[in-house]
């Protein structure tokens, strides 16, 4: 009973704040041309009349079984079309990756792992030719060496 005052209190006095006393209070503003604490009263005290009046709304609505239920079946169907969206989204992104014949995320991982393969083949044989290389200029230089020391 207490909360079903208290809401018909928090109604009045937001038609109250809403209705006569914003509009006198801007009269006198206006015709002041100057800031007003008045006027921010005013406002104050609808914006709070008006949040306690939703609190207790909510509250109330929040309490009663068929709330539970309608909220419950809400969120269900809620999920079910969220799903059945992200289906089809995928779907579509998919079907038009497919004709614009652009790479999936796979493909492109496929591709960097052969990529960093075919680096790892090249620096082996990049690595058997330097060797090769350095093997005659070796051979080369312990020829020109061996004269040079026996004489």
């Amino acid at each position: 009973m207490q909360s079903k005052i208290r809401s018909f209190e928090d109604a009045t006095t937001l038609v109250r704040s809403l209705v006569p006393d914003l509009k006198l209070v801007e009269a006198r503003r206006l015709l002041a041309a100057g800031p007003d604490k008045a006027a921010a009263d005013a406002a104050w005290t609808a914006y709070d009349a008006a949040i306690r009046l939703a609190n207790s709304s909510l509250e109330a609505v929040s309490r009663q079984p068929a709330f539970g239920r309608l909220a419950n079946r809400g969120l269900a169907s809620l999920l079910r079309w969220r799903r059945v969206g992200a289906a089809v989204r995928d779907a579509s992104v998919t079907a038009l990756w497919q004709a614009l014949n652009v790479p999936t995320a796979d493909q492109l991982q496929i591709v960097r792992i052969e990529i960093e393969a075919l680096r790892a083949e090249i620096r082996k044989q990049e690595a058997a030719r330097e060797t090769r290389r350095r093997t005659p200029e070796r051979a080369a230089r312990r020829r020109e060496a061996a004269p040079a020391v026996a004489a």
